[in-house]
């Protein structure tokens, strides 16, 4: 093994420095520092794709029917991969995501009453979050949320769903962004 001492190495101008081909390794012992003051890419995940989208407007949900939630106000999609006519997110690479969905919603005619809001990939349901009101009557609002990390594929469609019980329908209220489809890219497969 030899050693070249030096302070400073420069590629000719408009090239590419290259350490070492393929299959070599480069060792950095322990105890050296690298200090980087440009621009470092190729290394650990960027988290992307990232997505946030809001309810735009209220919706109603009938009693037993499931319903997708018609998230359409996008806030943040930087893989451009949701759907805005289908409220559904289209996974662009393989991989684990963060998931998250929330709904506000005014329900609980009675006691009794449930509510169950799940992240579903295509038919499977992948994570299901359920409130139910056991006791006495409320009218009111209530929060649900539901997230995860999940493993998906490619051009996998991701979207959140609400089934409730009761009589009659009810509304979701997306005031000041209470009800969000949100996720991001966790790890590579």
């Amino acid at each position: 093994m030899s050693k070249l001492f030096v302070d400073q190495v420069d590629p000719k101008t408009a090239t590419t420095l290259t350490l070492g081909t393929s299959g070599d390794t480069i060792n950095i012992p322990s105890g050296v520092t690298i200090a980087n003051a440009g621009t470092a890419t190729g290394f650990g995940e960027d988290n992307k794709p990232i997505w946030s989208i809001k309810e735009g407007s209220a919706t109603t949900v009938n009693q037993n029917t499931n319903t997708v939630i018609p998230y359409s106000t996008v806030v943040r999609d930087t893989a451009s991969a949701f759907n805005t006519s289908t409220y559904k997110y289209v996974i662009p690479s393989n991989g684990y995501y963060f998931v998250r969905g929330s709904i506000n919603i005014n329900w609980a005619d009675s006691a009794g009453d449930r509510a169950d809001l799940t992240i579903q990939k295509g038919t499977e349901t992948i994570m299901r979050e359920m409130r139910i009101y056991a006791a006495g009557s409320l009218a009111g609002k209530s929060n649900l949320e539901v997230s995860g990390i999940y493993l998906f594929s490619q051009n996998d469609a991701v979207f959140i769903n609400l089934f409730k019980t009761g009589s009659g329908s009810d509304t979701t209220d997306p005031y000041q962004g209470y009800s969000q489809f949100q996720g991001f890219k966790v790890a590579s497969a």
